[in-house]
């Protein structure tokens, strides 16, 4: 079933883009030109040097508060060949429900994979290996339920498809998608990003034209 497109991020606008979006720090939280998959620019998430430990993250609001939400993005991963482990460091994509609570994908160095998490306790290992410091597309879809399914397909590879409970608390709403990044030393990009809901939205890419004069 294919889902229906909310929204489409190219980030080829550059900063401009982002200033009516929610960020966690808007020097950290930047469209880049240091790598880019469709276009001149991307989304950058990540701290300034070494000591920073804080994951930054952006969102963005899903009309209509979708009880099955969707996303398509671009993913590369800088500078993760030596990290390991699923904490909140890690690159997550995450829809956050009405009431607070999160079901999302973490980044796992350990086995470069991306696993599905549902109010915090893992749903289901992901199965296929990313690359690191290269593109890879990653489809994650959810169906927020009692009786719900994660699906997440990796440049087109199916690497979780599991039927079960994925309402974390009582809302089966989701309001926001996060994007979250860039814990330690490392750097997250994300391009050409869509979000919607009703089923997985495709690989997808974003181009942008920024009018220069007034018609």
């Amino acid at each position: 079933m294919a889902g229906t497109i909310l929204g489409m991020r190219g980030f080829d606008m550059g900063d401009a883009q982002l200033n009516t979006v929610d960020r966690s720090d808007d020097t950290r939280v930047i469209a880049s030109n240091s790598y880019a998959h469709t276009g001149a620019y991307s989304l950058k998430l990540g701290g300034t040097d070494s000591k920073t430990t804080s994951t930054e993250w952006g969102r963005w609001r899903l009309s209509g508060d979708p009880s099955n939400p969707s996303v398509s993005a671009w993913v590369f991963l800088y500078g993760r060949f030596n990290e390991t482990g699923t904490g909140t460091v890690n690159h997550n994509i995450r829809y956050r429900l009405t009431d607070g609570a999160f079901v999302e994908l973490r980044w796992n160095g350990a086995t470069h994979t991306y696993d599905a998490y549902v109010g915090g306790v893992l749903f289901k290992a992901g199965t296929v290996e990313v690359s690191v410091n290269t593109w890879f597309h990653v489809q994650f879809y959810a169906m927020i339920n009692a009786a719900g399914n994660i699906t997440v397909l990796i440049d087109g590879h199916e690497s979780i498809n599991k039927n079960g409970d994925t309402l974390p608390g009582a809302a089966d709403t989701v309001d926001y998608v996060y994007i979250y990044g860039g814990g330690g030393s490392s750097y997250d990009y994300v391009d050409d990003l869509v979000f919607g809901y009703g089923g997985l939205l495709g690989s997808l890419r974003v181009r942008e034209r920024v009018p220069n004069r007034d018609a």
